[in-house]
């Protein structure tokens, strides 16, 4: 809607006016994307921190809302000085991280796919590094840990090396035997599943 101007003149004994109309153009904020800014931390369980770069569209309106959506239902921060929001995210996927910039009369939203990734479990064992054919040999796989807390063990898989076939066990059973039939060189291998 154009602003009318009015513009009347008088003297003492007559007066003139003349009229313009004039319109004002909203100049919305510019979003220039979003950015993580620690990427070294872009898998789950870490807390990720992601900066929207934007700017008003004149110093007149500024900006005054940020309102983010991370991408999990229920994800969101919201506030006027929230340039920089962080997020941790339990568990690997691509999300869809959201950011509404608002000025005095415009909303304006970006969105960008970002990928996190797995947190891989660790396995870990100690053993003897040596035994007797026949001797019925421990292992302890105490030390092994889940990829984070959205990934827990599913199970434990002992290769003994020696031909036998994999024994797959619950991942709270960390501590395993075996008997070697053979003498030789053997390569105990452990595999954590979560």
């Amino acid at each position: 809607e154009p602003y009318q101007i009015v513009l009347v003149v008088e003297d003492v004994d007559s007066s003139t006016e003349c009229t313009a109309s004039v319109t004002v153009t909203d100049v919305e904020p510019q979003i220039d994307g979003i950015e993580i800014l620690n990427p070294q931390a872009q898998r789950e369980g870490e807390t990720i921190r992601f900066r929207v770069l934007a700017e008003a569209g004149s110093q007149a309106d500024p900006l005054t809302n940020f309102a983010w959506r991370f991408g999990p239902v229920g994800a969101r921060a919201e506030g006027p000085a929230m340039r920089i929001g962080e997020w941790q995210y339990a568990d690997n996927g691509t999300y869809n991280v959201c950011v509404t910039v608002s000025d005095e009369d415009t909303n304006l939203e970006e969105c960008q796919e970002f990928e996190i990734a797995d947190l891989a479990p660790l396995p870990s064992f100690v053993g003897p590094e040596g035994g007797l054919q026949g001797e019925l040999l421990t292992f302890d796989a105490t030390a092994t840990v889940e990829g984070g807390a959205a990934d827990p063990l599913t199970q434990l898989v002992w290769d003994w090396g020696d031909g036998s076939s994999l024994e797959v066990v619950d991942p709270n059973e960390r501590v395993r035997s075996h008997t070697f039939v053979q003498d030789g060189d053997f390569t105990v291998t452990l595999r954590a599943v979560d």
